[in-house]
């Protein structure tokens, strides 16, 4: 593997020499164990979205900006944020 060596720990995990991995199993430890909550960024839920793809009310979760104009014309406003 890209001259890195692989081992086995004590706790049955694959590791390595390379130090993320080392850093990668701990987190994933800490994960499984409940000591570590994942928070993920606004944008997250964009990630297969391509720019060109419009919002799409029911079918997928909206994008900051695609909220702001729809709250935007729900409510007949047309103060502009800078979005």
């Amino acid at each position: 593997m890209d001259g890195v060596e692989q081992s086995q720990n004590s706790e049955g995990l694959q590791s390595s020499s390379d130090p993320s991995d080392a850093h990668y199993t701990t987190i994933v430890k800490a994960l499984t164990e409940g000591r570590v909550i994942a928070f993920l960024g606004a944008g997250v839920n964009l990630w297969d979205r391509t720019s060109q793809k419009q919002w799409q009310k029911g079918v997928e979760l909206p994008s900051g900006n695609d909220l702001s104009l729809y709250l935007a014309k729900e409510f007949s406003t047309t103060t502009r944020f800078p979005f």
